[in-house]
């Protein structure tokens, strides 16, 4: 069995299963850096990398590089390269470019730059995937939907009927770069589809590894700056950015670091309005690429969840999601993400055994919903509940929960539907708040 080489991209990024990616997420595109086909001595000098959370699910980014070259004129290929979509179940377009990237444009010492694009091959060597820097014969090398699914079931490959040989593959786009001597000032911009996962609303997967590909081995003067069309809360696994603390930048923003509620991995998490999140390093040297997520992924959604650590304000009364903490705060959701301090606050466990919380309609169920007297799929029917009509949140209360073993292991939660108590199996979702938050 060919196991995708997407699947250990996503993993990588977003520190999630591979069941969750491979059955409850969609992949449609990545961000990256520019990196040079071939071995070169032009050094990347400075780059400040600018990516705003867009509206409409797009990621828009803007780099702005300043290379440095020595003596004599040189002319160098640079290359972008994009993962194909997965779970998206898109193939290729007929003129090679990525289905989810948009207004792709480069601009070097204020000439726009033209691009060839295709596909390249990628093959498993030692430890790592090698690119073939030449781009495939699609007479040859066919993908999704141009073959039967039997033969080719995921889009993240393609196939050569004649060397009877699979391949997984990038899309490529190649600049021709004429580089003067001296400092050379490129700019790249593009926009590209935000993933998604049952774990996180959205997610933008960004490769920032290529950077160890020109002369220098690193970036001499970094800037990451994080922006948004509309207010968001995101977070960001922090282990690349421990060199120096993220700012606030001209305007309304909120930064803390948590740990995450479930796990060890450490976050920076902030809440934007209409300010940017900044954070600026000198040799930087990225060993591992990034992804900015929605600060959902803090805590990830179970649809077979039971209870969930809520932290009560003291003061207001009002209960909070645990998302994760730092030394002096509960990092929480309620309508949005927020910080409270510890001294105010009180950790406590919501379950529904207790009768606390609430039962949701799962908006991608196709069927009615039986409610029995017992927990017990051979008593009565008292009450029905019909599927999605997909115009709001059907809610029902929960008023207590078992677990029933006969061969299957049913989970049941008790409810109220129309004056009847009963029992429903498996069908509904708990949530321990009336209004769940997706956070945006």
């Amino acid at each position: 069995m060919r196991t995708p080489r997407i699947l250990f991209t996503l993993l990588a990024l977003l520190g999630v299963s591979m069941s969750s990616v491979a059955n409850d997420g969609v992949f449609y595109a990545n961000g990256g850096m520019l990196t040079p086909v071939a071995e070169t001595d032009i050094s990347v000098k400075k780059e400040i990398l600018t990516i705003t959370v867009g509206r409409d699910s797009l990621a828009h980014v803007d780099v702005y590089y300043e290379f440095m070259n020595g003596a004599n004129p040189k002319t160098v290929t640079m290359a972008f390269l994009a993962n194909p979509p997965y779970n998206a179940f898109t193939g290729i377009p007929s003129d090679c470019r990525h289905p989810y990237i948009y207004d792709f444009k480069a601009v070097m010492n204020s000439q726009a730059l033209t691009w060839d694009n295709g596909i390249v091959l990628e093959k498993y060597a030692g430890d790592e995937y090698k690119v073939d820097f030449s781009f495939a014969d699609r007479k040859k090398w066919k993908g999704y939907g141009e073959v039967p699914d039997s033969i080719l079931p995921e889009p993240d490959e393609v196939y050569n009927a004649e060397a009877d040989s699979f391949a997984s593959f990038s899309y490529a786009y190649y600049f021709t770069a004429h580089f003067r001597p001296g400092l050379n000032i490129v700019r790249h911009t593009y926009t590209y589809h935000m993933s998604e996962n049952i774990y996180a609303t959205y997610t933008i997967p960004y490769c920032l590894m290529p950077a160890m590909h020109w002369a220098n081995h690193q970036i001499d003067d970094f800037t990451l700056r994080i922006k948004s069309e509309v207010p968001t809360a995101i977070c960001l696994r922090d282990t690349l950015f421990s060199a120096s603390p993220f700012l606030v930048k001209d305007g309304e923003a909120e930064i803390w670091h948590s740990v995450r509620a479930y796990g060890s991995d450490s976050y920076m998490v902030a809440l934007i309005g209409d300010g940017t999140v900044e954070w600026h390093t000198e040799t930087f040297r990225p060993d591992q690429n990034m992804c900015i997520s929605s600060a959902d992924e803090l805590c990830p959604r179970d649809l077979s969840a039971c209870e969930a650590r809520m932290v009560v304000d003291k003061q207001t009364h009002q209960q909070h999601i645990y998302r994760g903490e730092n030394d002096t705060h509960y990092i929480v959701e309620s309508q949005t993400i927020k910080a409270l301090p510890k001294q105010r606050c009180e950790l406590r466990v919501m379950k529904a055994e207790n009768g606390e919380g609430w039962l949701f309609v799962p908006p991608f169920l196709d069927e009615d919903i039986l409610v029995y007297e017992k927990p017990d799929k051979a008593s009565s029917v008292v009450a029905t509940i019909t599927k999605p009509d997909g115009q709001k949140d059907k809610i029902y209360p929960c008023t207590g929960f078992t677990n029933i073993r006969d061969g299957v292991c049913y989970q049941w939660y008790k409810t109220q539907v129309d004056g009847h108590s009963g029992w429903v199996p498996e069908s509904l979702c708990w949530y321990p708040l009336r209004s769940r938050v997706r956070v945006r």
